[in-house]
């Protein structure tokens, strides 16, 4: 697995939601999967709602939403769980305190 060492900072949740579930026009023939976090939602309403809550309660971040993109060699696959697994130890890695921020992988 390759970290492509570049972070993307938003401002909006729907972005990302949109890339995750194929939504988003440029991802369609090969949408994100939803593999794990730290949130109850399953879908973009249930999650969009979660986003929103969480970014009431701070509204002095201006752009809280991070993108980091983790790719594999050509031709290589992983399983849902060691993804979710590999996703966990990367923002552990990246975060100063994981257990205080919303994520989806």
């Amino acid at each position: 697995m390759k970290g492509m060492n570049r972070i993307k900072r938003g401002s909006g949740f729907q972005g990302v939601l949109r890339y995750v579930f194929g939504r988003d026009p440029d991802h369609q023939d090969s949408p994100g999967v939803l593999i794990g976090g730290n949130l109850s939602g399953t879908d973009v309403r249930q999650l969009s709602r979660e986003f929103a809550a969480v970014r009431a309660l701070r509204p002095d971040i201006g752009k809280p939403v991070w993108h980091n993109s983790l790719r594999l060699p050509a031709g290589e696959t992983l399983p849902p769980e060691r993804w979710k697994t590999l996703c966990d130890e990367q923002f552990r890695m990246s975060v100063v305190e994981a257990d205080d921020m919303v994520r989806c992988a």
